[in-house]
């Protein structure tokens, strides 16, 4: 799948040469898909998200499945980039798998302390986006992480950081918010916090 993003950008104006390239490997993804590792899972919804196209219902079907079975495998970057991508196809009219979201939830808890700045901030945008309460021991891991790496946020995190806050009405406790607030002024933006 990223050969397809790849190919997308090499041929940007040539949607009809895109859609085929997308359709073609789709089909062969959903003939594999079953024996995907996490990386290729995540990868594969990271790309067609990129490319603003709707996955598969099948396809979809077949990846939630089998990243539902190796979830305890998945490394805090597949888990940020397949809640990203899962939200961004929501964005498309896909329905989100929600056992998938509830497994990857689950397993972002466990592993959250090795989580960077843009593994948080993807998967509050995401649970934002797709209108979705996140468990509250996930989302106290998720802040506790956010304090540890703040150093570590761009603009974009801080910004969908900040818009998840509200959107989910979460209000984070301690300095989370002064501590983002100086980041963003270090980095020279104008955010307001």
């Amino acid at each position: 799948m990223c050969l397809i993003y790849t190919c997308m950008i090499g041929f940007q104006g040539d949607e009809t040469l895109v859609s085929h390239l997308v359709s073609h490997l789709s089909c062969r993804a959903l003939a594999v898909g079953q024996h995907f590792k996490p990386q290729e899972i995540s990868n594969a919804l990271w790309a067609l998200a990129k490319m603003e196209s709707a996955p598969d219902p099948v396809l979809l079907d077949t990846l939630a499945r089998r990243a539902s079975y190796l979830v305890d495998d998945f490394k805090p970057q597949e888990i940020g980039n397949t809640m990203w991508a899962l939200a961004n196809a929501a964005k498309l009219g896909v329905a989100p798998p929600h056992d998938l979201i509830a497994a990857l939830s689950s397993r972002a808890e466990k592993t959250s302390e090795d989580f960077s700045a843009q593994n948080v901030a993807n998967i509050l945008w995401a649970f934002a986006t797709l209108e979705i309460q996140p468990h509250e021991h996930l989302v106290a891991a998720l802040l506790l992480r956010a304090e540890y790496v703040v150093s570590d946020f761009n603009s974009q995190n801080i910004a969908n950081c900040i818009w998840a806050f509200s959107a989910l009405r979460i209000q984070p406790r301690g300095g989370l918010l002064a501590a983002l607030q100086l980041r963003a002024r270090a980095l020279g933006n104008l955010l307001i916090l």
